[in-house]
């Protein structure tokens, strides 16, 4: 839908910044966001950002984590003071200056009741390597559901526009073929004799 105010929405999704937002109060998936709000947490203006949080962890039997592999996320930088939540993302190493700190620091929550909920991330897409996983499609489409929760989902007042499909359904469509090269093929075996003939030709004016 257009970003205008007053606009409804089935899902808001936020990369960075800093919005006004209650976790849990409405449906919403943001990653590294400033949540600016009462029961916010803590203000991720005031924490330290944290480069490279190693150790991570996901929860495997989670709604979010079930069947997923995220052995291969790299973070480059997190910035700690998620909202309490359901968590299903962690490292098991302590940020800056709470080395002494035991036990697994959230990277990502679940806020919110069996109504709705809101997903929260503690790093920006573009300071992870989180979209290039193969897990990414299907986990943005768990937490579109998950931020549902019970509640009757959204349904579209028209078919969607082409290209655009409901995030609630896996793919039906067939597989498209893959387009053709702009050049067309090059018969190589021509330029392969040629080049054979002179390393013979070669080696023979060597001996």
């Amino acid at each position: 839908v257009e970003a205008e105010a007053g606009a409804e929405v089935g899902l808001l999704l936020v990369d960075g910044g800093r919005v006004p937002f209650v976790p849990g109060a409405a449906r919403a998936l943001t990653f590294g966001t400033e949540l600016v709000g009462a029961d916010a947490g803590a203000s991720a203006a005031a924490a330290v950002p944290w480069a490279s949080p190693g150790s991570l962890g996901w929860d495997r039997g989670s709604a979010l984590g079930l069947g997923l592999d995220l052995s291969e996320l790299r973070i480059d930088r997190a910035v700690p003071g998620l909202p309490p939540g359901e968590v299903f993302l962690w490292s098991d190493e302590a940020p800056p200056g709470e080395r002494g700190a035991t036990g697994p620091v959230p990277l990502a929550v679940v806020c919110g009741d069996g109504a709705r909920a809101s997903v929260h991330f503690a790093f920006r897409l573009a300071d992870s390597n989180l979209p290039l996983l193969a897990a990414f499609p299907q986990l943005l489409r768990r937490a579109f559901v998950r931020c549902h929760g019970l509640a009757e989902p959204p349904r579209w007042d028209a078919m969607p526009p082409p290209g655009e499909q409901d995030l609630r359904g896996g793919a039906t469509a067939e597989d498209r073929p893959l387009p053709k090269f702009a050049t067309g093929d090059r018969d190589l075996v021509g330029w392969c004799l040629w080049a054979s003939l002179l390393a013979l030709a070669f080696r023979s004016w060597l001996r």
